[in-house]
């Protein structure tokens, strides 16, 4: 079955779309509220890249990805974006990454912090959040709840604790 096949019988639902080249390897890779929608966009030519048209014509296969809604299909694209590094995705692949919550267990306080950097050893991650306003609401609410260090504490220097110290926090 070729891609335009599969494109055409796609499922009207959020999910993520991969298409290969003849040895099977990813050369691009997009996510979609609406699968058939957006593949059918790629069998009329309605594309303003000329990169796209290029892909597609080396495009053989077309796999294809069910999510239950767009946050899942954006967090699957960029983690797939990340491992495969499709060569027709030039204009996704940047730098910025989810939002992760961090809990630094290294410290002799721990912390919970917004963490969008490369995993340390010595910390526990969670996530990733496609809304880094609900990971930080979520960082309030862990802080208030368990009370657990917002600020770091310098135990070198022996200066005074943080103003949630202070209010027993």
């Amino acid at each position: 079955m070729s891609w335009v096949e599969k494109a055409k019988s796609a499922p009207q639902s959020p999910g993520v779309y991969i298409f290969k080249d003849g040895s099977g390897k990813p050369i691009y890779i997009g996510k979609a509220a609406n699968l058939r929608k957006r593949l059918e966009a790629y069998i009329r030519g309605n594309l303003h890249a000329e990169r796209l048209t290029k892909m597609l014509q080396q495009a053989q296969d077309l796999e294809i990805i069910v999510t239950t809604n767009e946050a899942e299909a954006l967090l699957l694209e960029d983690n797939l974006l990340k491992r495969e590094k499709p060569r027709y995705n030039v204009a996704l692949l940047d730098d910025r990454s989810y939002p992760y919550i961090e809990f630094t267990m290294g410290d002799k306080f721990p912390r919970v912090l917004l963490s969008r950097r490369r995993p340390r050893k010595d910390s526990i991650y969670f996530g990733p959040f496609a809304s880094a306003s609900a990971a930080r609401k979520t960082i309030r609410l862990l802080q208030q709840v368990f009370r657990i260090a917002v600020c770091s504490y310098d135990f070198k220097r022996k200066r005074d604790p943080c103003l949630y110290w202070h209010i027993g926090r």
